[in-house]
């Protein structure tokens, strides 16, 4: 695969030359930064990814324009740009940067907030300008964009895609994976071959990455295992079979170092159903089979049903309790694909906002009467 370019837009270019450079400075890319009036139709074609930073401030020129031509933010260039590229396949991929992206979200959660301020404004990805880990995911962007340059046509089959970009493995539990993948609908034919690819990487970046769906993360996972995620971090990095086994199932495709590590839920169904032989709903069985496999004795889940829930504030997905003490919620944008998410009864009584997006009301009337 060819270095990608990343095309840096900021109406102070000078300072973003050095701030991106340094964020991609053990990173092996080409950076090419341009202020808005100095970007061609060749640095769109060529690039990989275009990076707008949000506030278009040293740009006096612009205020003397009529309304339409007048973007007066990274969001509304970004449109501009976007209605510039080449009809290739596919175009770069749409970025914002910010150093206030807190500001940005406004009511958002700000632990979703970066997917869902680009869903709600016609771009991949808005990106923190105090992200540790800009530089690294900039070039994961850029690499996923590439590979799906390489292969991308208006009749891709889904085998081929998930085979190649998603790096699917050649398993048993391949054919699951690939059902998983299908329900959580991709748009890979009309749409896809309407936009050369763009709503195909949209939807795996702001539709799949975010949420538990045939990919979950080291939380959903561990929990699923019904062992505590600190434990099973610690055990990967051990050598056991456990790990061995997880390492199998990893997922190693486009976008796999976008952030923290993700497995392939039908591996994960698949390594339960074998080490409870047969009994993956268990759980005696389960713990039974993780004892025999594990380096050391496992943290097992306290919870008879346990299931994640959301922090009532910053809607992050971390905490374990038992099924009965939770209701499922929906909040805004949550894939009906996904896998269910939960708020415990105490804060929805507690927190109107999660009383609003709550799926069984009735069970708080239970509870009171208990």
């Amino acid at each position: 695969m060819a270095i990608p370019n990343i095309l840096v837009v900021d109406d102070q270019p000078e300072s973003a030359d050095s701030s991106i450079k340094l964020a991609l400075s053990l990173e092996d890319a080409v950076v090419t930064v341009r202020h808005p009036r100095g970007i061609t139709v060749d640095d769109l074609r060529t690039c990989a990814i275009v990076v707008v930073d949000h506030y278009l401030e040293d740009w006096e020129e612009l205020y003397s324009q009529p309304p339409a031509m007048s973007p007066r933010d990274g969001f509304a260039l970004a449109a501009v740009l976007r209605s510039q590229v080449p009809a290739e396949t596919p175009g770069p991929a749409l970025a914002i940067l910010t150093a206030h992206l807190e500001k940005l979200a406004g009511d958002l959660p700000l632990q979703s907030a970066e997917h869902l301020l680009a869903w709600q404004h016609d771009v991949e990805w808005v990106f923190s300008k105090s992200d540790p880990a800009l530089g690294a995911r900039l070039l994961a962007m850029a690499d996923g964009v590439g590979a799906l340059r390489e292969m991308w046509c208006s009749s891709l089959d889904l085998d081929v895609l998930a085979s190649n970009w998603l790096a699917l493995p050649d398993v048993d539990w391949k054919g699951v994976a690939l059902d998983h993948i299908f329900h959580a609908r991709p748009p890979i034919h009309a749409v896809g071959a309407e936009t050369n690819g763009t709503s195909f990487l949209r939807w795996f970046l702001q539709r799949i990455w975010p949420y538990p769906s045939f990919l979950t993360d080291i939380h959903w996972t561990a929990t699923r295992i019904g062992v505590t995620a600190n434990w099973l971090k610690t055990e990967l990095a051990t050598g056991s079979e456990i790990s061995a086994y997880l390492d199998s199932c990893s997922y190693t495709g486009a976008f796999s170092k976008f952030g923290s590590p993700r497995w392939w839920r039908a591996g994960i169904a698949d390594f339960l159903a074998e080490i409870s032989k047969g009994q993956p709903f268990s759980r005696a069985a389960l713990n039974a089979g993780l004892l025999q496999l594990s380096s050391g004795e496992p943290e097992f889940l306290k919870e008879n049903d346990p299931v994640l829930v959301v922090e009532p504030e910053s809607m992050e997905v971390t905490r374990v309790v038992d099924a009965g003490t939770a209701i499922r919620i929906s909040p805004d944008g949550w894939p009906v694909y996904a896998e269910a998410l939960w708020a415990t009864i105490e804060d929805i009584e507690n927190y109107p906002d999660l009383r609003d997006i709550a799926q069984d009301l009735s069970l708080l009337e239970l509870e009171s009467e208990i």
